[in-house]
Protein backbone atom coordinates (compact mmCIF):
# COMPACT_ATOMS: atom_id res chain seq x y z
CA UNK A 1 0.00 0.00 0.00
CA UNK A 2 2.77 2.42 0.93
CA UNK A 3 4.54 1.82 -2.35
CA UNK A 4 1.35 2.37 -4.35
CA UNK A 5 0.49 5.60 -2.57
CA UNK A 6 4.00 6.94 -2.94
CA UNK A 7 4.10 6.02 -6.61
CA UNK A 8 0.71 7.48 -7.51
CA UNK A 9 0.08 10.39 -5.14
CA UNK A 10 1.25 13.07 -7.60
CA UNK A 11 -1.12 11.64 -10.24
CA UNK A 12 -3.96 11.57 -7.71
CA UNK A 13 -3.45 15.21 -6.80
CA UNK A 14 -3.01 16.54 -10.35
CA UNK A 15 -6.03 18.62 -11.29
CA UNK A 16 -7.49 18.27 -7.80
CA UNK A 17 -5.17 20.51 -5.85
CA UNK A 18 -8.04 22.27 -4.06
CA UNK A 19 -9.22 18.96 -2.61
CA UNK A 20 -5.78 18.34 -1.12
CA UNK A 21 -4.96 21.89 -0.02
CA UNK A 22 -6.22 21.41 3.56
CA UNK A 23 -4.14 18.27 3.95
CA UNK A 24 -1.08 20.12 2.71
CA UNK A 25 -1.69 22.98 5.13
CA UNK A 26 -2.25 20.59 8.04
CA UNK A 27 0.96 18.69 7.38
CA UNK A 28 3.21 21.68 6.96
CA UNK A 29 2.23 25.31 7.03
CA UNK A 30 2.78 26.98 3.70
CA UNK A 31 2.96 23.80 1.63
CA UNK A 32 0.63 23.43 -1.30
CA UNK A 33 -0.97 20.27 -2.60
CA UNK A 34 1.80 19.65 -5.10
CA UNK A 35 4.21 19.31 -2.14
CA UNK A 36 2.28 16.37 -0.66
CA UNK A 37 4.16 13.62 -2.54
CA UNK A 38 7.46 14.81 -1.09
CA UNK A 39 5.79 15.26 2.29
CA UNK A 40 4.57 11.65 2.13
CA UNK A 41 7.91 10.30 0.91
CA UNK A 42 9.97 11.97 3.65
CA UNK A 43 8.74 9.80 6.55
CA UNK A 44 8.66 6.73 4.28
CA UNK A 45 12.34 7.29 3.53
CA UNK A 46 13.14 8.16 7.15
CA UNK A 47 11.52 4.91 8.27
CA UNK A 48 13.70 3.10 5.71
CA UNK A 49 10.68 1.51 4.10
CA UNK A 50 12.87 0.07 1.36
CA UNK A 51 14.28 -2.33 3.96
CA UNK A 52 10.78 -3.78 4.41
CA UNK A 53 10.96 -4.77 0.75
CA UNK A 54 14.07 -6.93 1.27
CA UNK A 55 12.04 -10.18 1.52
CA UNK A 56 10.51 -9.27 -1.86
CA UNK A 57 13.85 -8.79 -3.60
CA UNK A 58 13.47 -11.93 -5.67
CA UNK A 59 10.01 -11.00 -6.92
CA UNK A 60 9.50 -9.87 -10.48
CA UNK A 61 6.74 -7.29 -10.67
CA UNK A 62 4.95 -7.13 -13.98
CA UNK A 63 3.17 -3.87 -14.76
CA UNK A 64 0.57 -5.53 -16.97
CA UNK A 65 -0.33 -8.07 -14.28
CA UNK A 66 -0.38 -5.34 -11.64
CA UNK A 67 -2.68 -3.18 -13.78
CA UNK A 68 -5.04 -6.14 -14.19
CA UNK A 69 -5.04 -6.78 -10.44
CA UNK A 70 -5.65 -3.10 -9.73
CA UNK A 71 -8.73 -3.24 -11.98
CA UNK A 72 -10.05 -6.50 -10.53
CA UNK A 73 -13.56 -6.49 -9.09
CA UNK A 74 -12.32 -7.11 -5.55
CA UNK A 75 -10.26 -3.91 -5.74
CA UNK A 76 -13.08 -1.75 -7.16
CA UNK A 77 -14.09 -0.35 -3.74
CA UNK A 78 -10.62 1.14 -3.30
CA UNK A 79 -10.68 2.74 -6.74
CA UNK A 80 -14.24 3.96 -6.18
CA UNK A 81 -13.18 5.71 -2.96
CA UNK A 82 -10.13 7.35 -4.46
CA UNK A 83 -10.00 11.11 -4.88
CA UNK A 84 -9.31 10.48 -8.54
CA UNK A 85 -10.65 7.33 -10.14
CA UNK A 86 -8.37 5.93 -12.83
CA UNK A 87 -9.69 5.81 -16.37
CA UNK A 88 -8.94 2.91 -18.72
CA UNK A 89 -5.65 4.40 -19.94
CA UNK A 90 -4.49 5.34 -16.44
CA UNK A 91 -4.25 1.85 -14.95
CA UNK A 92 -1.24 0.77 -17.00
CA UNK A 93 0.63 4.02 -16.36
CA UNK A 94 -0.03 3.82 -12.62
CA UNK A 95 1.11 0.20 -12.55
CA UNK A 96 4.29 1.06 -14.47
CA UNK A 97 5.03 3.90 -12.04
CA UNK A 98 4.53 1.56 -9.09
CA UNK A 99 6.76 -1.13 -10.59
CA UNK A 100 9.45 1.46 -11.33
CA UNK A 101 9.38 2.67 -7.73
CA UNK A 102 9.55 -0.93 -6.47
CA UNK A 103 12.59 -1.60 -8.66
CA UNK A 104 14.20 1.68 -7.59
CA UNK A 105 13.68 0.84 -3.90
CA UNK A 106 15.25 -2.58 -4.36
CA UNK A 107 18.20 -1.09 -6.26
CA UNK A 108 18.66 1.49 -3.51
CA UNK A 109 18.53 -1.28 -0.92
CA UNK A 110 21.14 -3.30 -2.82
CA UNK A 111 23.41 -0.25 -3.06
CA UNK A 112 23.08 0.49 0.66
CA UNK A 113 23.87 -3.13 1.54
CA UNK A 114 26.94 -3.12 -0.72
CA UNK A 115 28.21 0.11 0.84
CA UNK A 116 27.82 -1.23 4.37
CA UNK A 117 29.67 -4.45 3.56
Amino acid sequence: MTLGVEATLAWTIAGREAVFSQAAEALSSGDNASDLPACFSAPVDAARFDEALAPCASLEMDAEALAATMQAEENAPMADNAARRPEIDDWRALAKTTVSLFEYCLATLDTAQEQSA
